[in-house]
Formats: structure tokens, C-alpha cells, sequence
């Protein structure tokens, strides 16, 4: 019982000592910058990529380069990661808006003020997977019947 407290007790400890960090809009700009300049840390293609010693140093970089007070490399590769989910996410919304034969005032406009931004470098990486429908067409049904 007492380790079942005292594991509850350091658990409930670790939890309030982790800090999140609030990324401002302006902070956000200026990652995108920073990792534009910082291919190992984004282009799954590259063999830096792969290098954690590389990435772990492009991290630190981006962490002094930021200057922002009490930042880590956690907070840093957190963000990217956040930011490859989102711009992924948005890119796909993008293409299946394209796909979709819709008009050119049709097409899905993204929400992320970033987006552009991400763009310019994420898209040749990013490829984000499309939902296939599970409904059955029309003309499926009539080659079927």
C-alpha cells in the first residue's frame, strides 16, 4: 500500500514540475524560420536526418537562436512536431479539396496563419495519406449487378 502511494505520490510531483511552454504566433514565425535553415530536423530524406548527434546540435542551435527563457530542446522538437502534425493535416484537407473536382472557389483555404510559411519547405516531405471512402459508388454497383 505504501508503495502503491509513494509511486501515486512522486507521479502526481513529476506531473506539476513538467512545463508546457505557450508558444506565441511570432514565436512560431520564427521557429519556421529557424527550421527551414535546419533540414535535419525536418527532411526525412536527408542522411543528417537520421544523425541524432546532428539533430540533437540543430536543437540546441534553434533553442539559443530563439532566446526565449526557460526553453528546452523538449519544448523545441515538441513544437516541430506539432507543426509537421498541423501543416500535414492541413496539406491533406488541401489536396483532397483538390481532388474532389471542386471549383477553384471551392478549394479548401488552410486556418494556420503558418501555413504559407511551411509550405515552402514541408510540402516535398509531407505527404499526407488521404482517406479512401468505404461507400460503394454508383457505378461499382452496376458493375457488381
Amino acid at each position: 500500500m505504501c508503495l502503491v502511494l509513494l509511486i501515486w505520490l512522486l507521479s502526481f510531483v513529476n506531473y506539476f514540475l513538467i512545463m508546457v511552454f505557450k508558444w506565441r504566433d511570432d514565436h512560431t514565425q520564427l521557429v519556421l524560420d529557424l527550421l527551414r535553415n535546419q533540414e535535419c530536423l525536418w527532411n526525412v530524406k536527408s542522411e543528417k536526418y537520421r544523425n541524432r548527434n546532428i539533430r540533437d546540435k540543430a536543437l540546441e542551435e534553434m533553442v539559443k537562436e530563439l532566446n526565449i527563457p526557460d526553453l528546452t530542446q523538449e519544448d523545441v522538437k515538441l513544437k516541430i512536431k506539432s507543426i509537421r502534425s498541423r501543416y500535414s493535416s492541413e496539406l491533406a484537407k488541401v489536396l483532397k479539396s483538390e481532388k474532389s473536382g471542386a471549383g477553384r472557389d471551392d478549394i479548401y483555404i488552410p486556418k494556420l496563419f503558418w501555413f504559407k510559411q511551411a509550405d515552402l519547405f514541408l510540402r516535398s516531405v509531407c505527404t499526407p495519406r488521404l482517406s479512401s471512402s468505404t461507400t460503394v459508388s454508383k457505378q461499382n454497383l452496376l458493375l457488381l449487378g
